[in-house]
């Protein structure tokens, strides 16, 4: 039971060096992310924006159809750079999660051991299993929660249809 508590200890002690691998890990995505983004979209499409407001109001039908003609063009390409960015930010995520999973395995063969810190020598030990425990649990739910956001921003112009040309700030 002693061997899960040392396991536990040397979790946490090398937790600075996981955190941040996480925050340079995701701080290279959101600088690939600026970059797919600064790339713009084609100047020869941006131009076919209407000049009236994308509400139309008191129109006579024209207004709604030059907005759904430009966001015929535009939304296709919203949505390919949607899926660019969220192909840059899945490989990141697997690479976190491929490192996780050798961690995971091994706390999980610990915390059996133990009872979940049950069977455990002592109270000191039990809290250092239980921490163990609560520690690699934290790290799994931070990771679903960048899985989680990168699924929401991806699906968000697919989900919003025109309105992702129309009302971006609305939709997003």
């Amino acid at each position: 039971m002693l061997a899960a508590a040392a396991a536990s200890t040397a979790y946490q002690q090398k937790m600075q060096e996981r955190i941040q691998a996480h925050i340079k890990t995701w701080a290279d995505v959101d600088e690939a992310v600026k970059k797919i983004t600064a790339q713009g979209y084609p100047a020869q499409i941006l131009a076919t924006k209407p000049r009236v407001e994308s509400d139309c109001i008191g129109d006579d039908g024209s207004c709604v159809a030059q907005w759904k003609a430009y966001s015929n063009k535009l939304l296709p390409l919203i949505i390919a750079r949607d899926t660019q960015i969220l192909q840059v930010r899945r490989a990141a995520y697997l690479r976190e999660r491929d490192a996780m999973s050798g961690a995971v395995q091994e706390a999980n063969g610990h915390l059996v051991a133990t009872q979940y810190g049950a069977a455990a020598q002592g109270d000191q030990n039990k809290m250092q299993i239980l921490g163990y425990d609560q520690l690699v649990v934290s790290e799994l739910e931070q990771l679903i929660d960048k899985l989680e956001d990168a699924a929401h921003a991806a699906a968000s112009a697919t989900n919003c249809g025109d309105l992702a040309v129309t009302m971006p700030l609305t939709c997003r």
